[in-house]
């Protein structure tokens, strides 16, 4: 029997490769894209719901897949009316590892960065060093 991919490959791009798999469906990448153009830099499930025209169960299964992959957090608000909601908002340093990736693939493997656009829309702000700069020094 083969290696595993841990035995294989560095932690690195396991989770460089983790994040891209996490941010590949495009209602996780929109929703990635609504926490970052919101003002308050975080969402609730009823808005996501609102803006997603997906089943709550769907979107909850997305929402999973970017909270497991630490590319959202999210946090229980108290309403007004005593109500509990979930809200979330984007892990910075995620954004940047996945900043670092795209750039990556833009200079080594001459990828179209206007394709990419979405993407770097939402990572614009962030641009300080991660462990992945190394990694993916050209």
């Amino acid at each position: 029997m083969g290696a595993t991919k841990y035995e294989v490959y560095p932690t690195e791009l396991i989770d460089a490769v983790d994040l891209l798999k996490a941010i590949s469906h495009p209602a996780r990448l929109q929703i990635v894209q609504m926490i970052s153009e919101s003002k308050e830099k975080e969402v609730s499930t009823s808005e996501i719901l609102e803006a997603i025209q997906l089943s709550q169960s769907t979107i909850s299964v997305h929402l999973k897949v970017l909270h497991n992959a630490g590319i959202i957090n999210s946090r229980m608000m108290k309403q007004r009316n005593n109500r509990t909601i979930l809200s979330y908002g984007l892990n910075i340093e995620a954004l940047k590892m996945l900043e670092q990736c795209l750039d990556y693939l833009v200079i080594r493997f001459d990828v179209d960065a206007k394709k990419l656009h979405v993407l770097y829309n939402v990572f614009s702000r962030y641009k300080e060093n991660t462990p992945l700069k190394t990694f993916f020094s050209t």
